[in-house]
């Protein structure tokens, strides 16, 4: 078997007789789009041929040197026979010049119901069992929760993942479109309290919101982070709850979260008599 690269009339004709098949109608671009983003140079399209048959297919998009799996399939007819693994492995060895390639796989923990989660794991240990690692970034793209894996090649940190990934969304829809759809997501962070792009006035609240974050560490869900302005002070979290006032004039605390890598801030001007916890990335 061996990869072949496909033309803008092939790209068509497969999209128009497989794609509409082999994916539900909320997975399928317009192919307007595909071969737009085709054109412009930002994306590429396989086909995996036995003899002159062709038996699967992946469709990319194309940031710099890096790539992210937009679509992999291998016709019903070729299934469990380890093509789809054929497939992995050979488009691995293609791309081993290349940058880091992604792959959006959807999170079992978003599931609808039991059966939608199997299928979910299925899919994710397919890749996994093909090379692919965990890169324990968790996104929302246009309301669907997905995990993102790395095919090969050593894991970068997370949040140069994020920006990869982010890049390519970034290249191929119009900016409203991009800010509204995509995002970083974790079922961790979205439960946080007292986040608020406000100022807040009570250092009580402030006090509380300290002892929150003492809390959050202890759990092991997040970590605290050292790289705090050199005009600040950080308190130590072991005496957060005991303190009954403010300690400093500028106070500033970073926790980093463990499973999406989401920073957030708890900052306090004294001086001024206001606080507030924000995400800083």
């Amino acid at each position: 078997m061996n990869l072949r690269e496909l033309t803008k009339e092939k790209i068509t004709k497969l999209y128009n007789e497989r794609m509409v098949v082999d994916f539900p109608p909320d997975e399928q671009k317009p192919l307007s789009v595909i071969l737009n983003a085709f054109d412009e140079g930002i994306y590429k399209a396989f086909g995996l041929y036995e003899n002159e048959a062709i038996v699967g297919y992946t469709f990319l998009v194309k940031s710099g040197r890096d790539y992210l799996i937009d679509y992999l399939a291998i016709y019903p007819d070729k299934r469990n026979r380890g093509i789809g693994t054929t497939l992995i492995k050979i488009l691995d060895s293609h791309m081993a010049g290349c940058g880091t390639v992604l792959v959006e796989v959807e999170d079992p923990d978003y599931a609808k119901d039991e059966e939608d989660r199997k299928l979910r794991i299925r899919r994710m240990d397919f890749y996994l069992r093909n090379g692919c690692v965990d890169t324990g970034v968790r996104t929302r793209c246009f309301g669907v929760e997905f995990i993102i894996l790395q095919m090969g090649g050593s894991k970068a940190d997370k949040k140069k993942i994020w920006e990869k990934y982010s890049s390519f969304y970034r290249a191929t829809l119009p900016k409203k479109m991009y800010d509204g759809n995509i995002e970083l997501s974790c079922y961790t962070c979205c439960n946080l309290k007292y986040i608020s792009k406000k100022r807040n006035s009570d250092p009580r609240e402030y006090l509380e919101c300290l002892n929150y974050i003492k809390e959050l560490v202890q759990s092991g869900a997040f970590h605290q982070r050292d790289d705090i302005s050199p005009y600040c002070k950080t308190t130590d979290l072991s005496r957060a709850g005991r303190e009954r006032e403010w300690s400093y004039d500028l106070m500033q605390h970073r926790i980093e979260c463990n499973k999406c890598g989401r920073i957030y801030e708890l900052f306090a001007d004294t001086y001024h008599g206001s606080w507030g916890f924000t995400l800083v990335e």
